[in-house]
């Protein structure tokens, strides 16, 4: 429908990561076509060495929708255009129906030395993902928090969490092929590079 068009990250091709429990596949970069997929939460904050994850909550609703509306921050997910406030609102409406259902989901994060609010970082379901597994782990910062190695931190903390408290056994995360920083995280995260295909376009 509209929403979805407009929620779609307007590109044709997406390169896939994963994170398997007990083993990983990959495929050389030379073997992929164009979307970043990788694979790596009870109700409760969670922390790292710098951040502290907390349960997603409205009260963070109108600075995610500030992050969207962000042309930098948007960069690599609608080609620098903010994102419509009618496409936030069903963002968040997913993110609220994973902890319901599954009682996890993307996490606010907060650095810990300051409480502030710097994005969301955490599993998220790909509800229209093609392949078998659709968890993925997702990382939205605000412009000022990149760089310092908070998605890494966050990603890695996450598939963590994936394998010891969740029943998933496989994880993936979905980048743009050009989105280099993006799949540095995943790379580091302990991802494998699966391929391209087509998604959303």
């Amino acid at each position: 429908d509209a929403n979805d068009a407009l929620f779609a990250r307007l590109v044709s091709t997406a390169a896939t990561w994963a994170s398997m429990r007990e083993c990983q596949l990959s495929v050389p970069a030379s073997h992929a076509p164009g979307w970043v997929q990788m694979m790596a939460s009870p109700q409760r904050f969670i922390e790292t060495d710098r951040l502290r994850l907390v349960p997603w909550s409205d009260a963070y609703s109108d600075r995610f929708a500030d992050l969207c509306a962000d042309p930098e921050a948007m960069r690599f997910i609608s080609r620098g255009s903010p994102l419509p406030r009618v496409v936030v609102e069903e963002i968040l409406r997913r993110t609220r129906e994973m902890w319901e259902q599954h009682g996890f989901g993307p996490w606010a994060v907060l650095e810990r030395g300051t409480g502030r609010w710097i994005g969301r970082i955490g599993l998220n379901l790909l509800y229209d993902w093609p392949g078998a597994d659709k968890w993925e782990v997702g990382f939205e910062l605000v412009p000022a928090a990149w760089g310092q190695g908070y998605a890494t931190e966050g990603a890695r903390r996450t598939i963590r969490f994936a394998w010891n408290e969740t029943p998933l056994n496989r994880i993936i995360s979905v980048t743009v092929p050009d989105h280099l920083a993006s799949r540095r995280v995943m790379e580091k995260s302990g991802m494998s590079l699966q391929g391209e295909l087509a998604f959303r376009g």
